[in-house]
């Protein structure tokens, strides 16, 4: 470049300027993705079980929901996550009965409850799954996202509410995995915490049939 072209320097400089624009505006639309949500309801979710939930709750441990979609990439940290907050949990002291409640289209075939994820959500320790057609039981838990994690004690009441990966679809050291394991680990005295989700929004349509499935 001749710098001493008035015209081509400035030609140059405003080829930079336009790259540089581009560059922050594809990091903006980046960051915006990986931390947005469209988690709406838990921050009125109920304190207790929800009375009409046809969820089995165990009444002999704490129980914890893992909401997914089956079809969510992003959910794959938040599982990722989830087994590593098993791994610090205290289980022989607080057993944990987990329930995978997959969210799934009202008339969606028995492959939707035979994906990787739910595959590998179901080698959690003591855990089982529940088919969440047209997302009725979400809708009752007030969970919108995949990856919402929820965990009820022995008697019905809420110790946890929320997400457990730092953004979405990215794995790491966060805020709502530390408070979920010390909900696990000290059940008595961990008030309800709620934590922000992050993830694609679960199947929600008419209601209809649900159907529990103990691989």
């Amino acid at each position: 470049m001749d710098s001493s072209d008035p015209k081509q320097s400035m030609a140059w400089r405003w080829i930079i300027v336009c790259w540089a624009a581009v560059v922050l505006l594809g990091w903006v639309a980046i960051s915006r993705y990986e931390f947005s949500t469209t988690d709406r309801g838990l921050a009125g979710s109920q304190l207790t079980w929800p009375e009409s939930s046809s969820i089995p709750r165990s009444g002999e441990s704490n129980t914890l929901l893992f909401f997914i979609h089956p079809l969510c990439p992003c959910t794959n940290a938040s599982l990722h996550e989830l087994e590593r907050v098993i791994d610090r949990a205290d289980l022989a002291r607080f057993p944990v009965s987990i329930v995978v409640v997959a969210s799934v289209p009202k008339r969606s075939g028995r492959d939707w409850a035979n994906t990787e994820i739910i595959r590998s959500a179901l080698q959690l320790p003591n855990s089982q799954l529940h088919l969440d057609y047209g997302g009725i039981e979400s809708n009752r838990f007030a969970a919108d996202v995949s990856g919402t994690t929820l965990l009820y004690s022995r008697d019905g009441n809420q110790l946890f509410a929320g997400g457990i990966t730092i953004s979405r679809g990215h794995e790491g050291d966060n805020v709502g995995a530390s408070r979920l394991v010390a909900a696990l680990n000290q059940p008595q005295t961990i008030e309800s915490t709620l934590t922000p989700v992050f993830g694609c929004q679960l199947c929600g349509e008419v209601p209809g049939p649900t159907e529990s499935i103990i691989p």
